[in-house]
């Protein structure tokens, strides 16, 4: 949780000090760069960025680097308005959109990629909502704050969630800080 309080001031220092933004990069482009990889995301992709906050940095790297139009949603008003200011000076504006509203709420139809941000929480309960909601063949990327342990392991090359309905989902794509799940069905 401090670590997301810390991340929050950062971003609203960055929103008035752009002289911060090579600092984002350095901290986050790398793991930006290899999501974009493990979600082999493209220019043709339609993305649903969750929890973007008031600076969204990663979803603006990702329409800068893919060209992929991105749709970023936080539950804060107050970070979606500071982040529609951001994005109206960003070059890739007219690839980028705000939205209020909360990942545990929103439908995934029409989106090819769905990306949970790690201050974007609880993730399973995201998950659960926007599962049914995608299509066939979607890609949910979910950052999280530390190696998981079923990554970590030498012994284990699956990550499994289990839905409170029953449903259990599977990940063998992941990277470092990193999960992918793929929908290989219609629900």
């Amino acid at each position: 949780m401090l670590r997301t309080e810390i991340t929050t001031v950062l971003e609203r220092l960055a929103i008035r000090l752009p002289v911060l933004h090579p600092l984002f990069s350095l901290y986050y482009d790398e793991t930006i760069e290899k999501e974009i990889a493990l979600g082999q995301i493209t220019a043709s992709d339609r993305v649903l960025f969750i929890g973007g906050g008031p600076f969204p940095w990663t979803a603006m790297r990702v329409a800068e680097k893919t060209g992929a139009t991105v749709d970023i949603l936080d539950n804060n008003q107050e970070a979606v308005q500071a982040a529609k200011k951001v994005i109206q000076r960003h070059t890739y504006a007219s690839q980028l959109s705000v939205i209020y509203g909360a990942g545990e709420g929103v439908a995934a139809e029409g989106y090819s990629v769905v990306y949970i941000a790690r201050q974007a929480q609880p993730h399973l309960h995201i998950l659960e909502n926007i599962w049914p909601t995608c299509e066939k063949g979607a890609r949910i990327i979910v950052r999280q704050h530390i190696r998981l342990p079923e990554v970590q392991s030498f012994f284990k090359n699956v990550v499994k969630l289990v839905f409170s309905s029953g449903e259990v989902v599977e990940s063998t794509s992941y990277n470092e800080r990193s999960l992918m799940f793929i929908k290989s069905y219609d629900s």
